[in-house]
């Protein structure tokens, strides 16, 4: 409880602790917690349609705007190339870390999708990102539906 307590102080949810109580704060920051665009890019590293599409309609239910989404996705698979780049080249990894902005404390994960990132797809993945903005801002597709197929496509299934 105290940590619940002490989470809520820092995000500045004190007056929804004092109305709603413990267990429906503990529900808000689980739901919150279970749905980062980080979630989304470690299932599309790990090439799990199933969970990537999963936590896609959590952050789009939550409120999430699919430009943001993409933004996110673009710039992370951009870090994840230039980490590859430098690994490649046997640069240690904390000059990594330092190179791409990713603290110590995320740096063994991320090391890993950078590990498992194609740079042989790097430009069919930004014609993807490129393409799918321009549907985004122009189409009048559902904007979930363009991002899904993103998705499939980073994932390996499209096509």
């Amino acid at each position: 409880e105290d940590g619940i307590r002490d989470l809520v102080r820092s995000r500045g949810l004190g007056d929804v602790y004092k109305r709603q109580g413990k267990d429906d704060v503990s529900e808000i920051l689980t739901t919150v917690r279970g749905a980062s665009v980080f979630d989304l890019i470690g299932c599309i590293a790990g090439k799990d349609l199933e969970g990537a599409l999963r936590v896609l309609k959590r952050l789009l239910d939550a409120g999430e705007y699919p430009l943001a989404i993409l933004g996110m996705i673009a710039h992370r698979f951009r870090l994840m190339a230039r980490a590859k780049e430098m690994l490649c080249q046997g640069v240690a990894h904390s000059e990594i870390g330092t190179a791409v902005g990713i603290r110590a404390f995320y740096l063994r994960n991320f090391l890993e999708q950078a590990r498992g990132f194609p740079l042989d797809k790097l430009d069919e993945y930004l014609s993807l990102f490129f393409y799918t903005d321009w549907k985004l801002k122009s189409s009048a597709i559902a904007k979930r539906i363009i991002l899904e197929r993103l998705i499939v496509a980073l994932c390996g299934q499209g096509r």
